[in-house]
């Protein structure tokens, strides 16, 4: 066969004679490409080289990683009857993506983006939630808390940065002031003008 070329205890090359990994298949050239160190599996086109998992419809397929310690514990498995693509590490899925919805620590999310489990950024004080042009338009709390840093602005009027009328800030339950800390009534910030006070100034 004219597109196989075997080199013992080397390589095999299907659709080349010179085959630069373990196994190299190739239909058409891609350029020069310097194959990375541990390379096993070279697929080579000169469009888009593809793998296709065909399986029967109550199935799917996996790519599986194994360890000495356990065979299995990085998988990217997908379920044909569910649509379901489930990335697992330890042996545990961390992350779905079922029909258009993608779930974070749960193989079951009910909306665009379902998480299971705490969101941080990677650094204080550097990262934003939407921008002025791309705000979400509800935020719903259960009881946890809210904590704002003592720069933070809450405002219903982006050009003012008051809170007006028509726009209420609505807090249902108490509000719990702590200590050195105060509400305004008035622009002036800080210490002074109209507004309550804490026990260390006027009421």
């Amino acid at each position: 066969i004219e597109s196989f070329t075997y080199f013992k205890d080397t390589a095999v090359g299907i659709g080349t004679s010179s085959p630069e990994g373990t196994l190299h298949v190739q239909s058409g050239s891609a350029g020069t490409i310097a194959i990375i160190d541990g390379g096993l599996l070279i697929l080579e086109s000169d469009y888009k080289p593809k793998i296709h998992f065909q399986s029967p419809g109550a199935y799917g397929g996996s790519i599986i990683f194994g360890s000495p310690t356990d065979n299995d514990e990085g998988q990217i498995d997908y379920d044909h009857t569910t649509d379901r693509f489930l990335f697992k590490t330890g042996g545990n899925t961390k992350m779905t993506i079922l029909g258009d919805k993608v779930g974070i620590g749960t193989s079951a999310p009910t909306s665009i983006l379902t998480v299971a489990g705490d969101i941080t950024p990677d650094a204080s004080l550097t990262r934003s939630l939407g921008t002025s042009d791309k705000r979400w338009e509800s935020i719903f709390l259960g009881t946890g808390s809210v904590h704002l840093g003592p720069t933070c602005t809450i405002s219903t009027n982006e050009a003012s940065g008051t809170i007006i009328a028509n726009k209420p800030f609505v807090v249902e339950g108490g509000l719990i002031l702590s200590s050195s800390s105060y509400i305004n009534f008035s622009p002036t910030t800080g210490s002074t003008g109209y507004g309550f006070r804490d026990n260390a100034g006027a009421m």
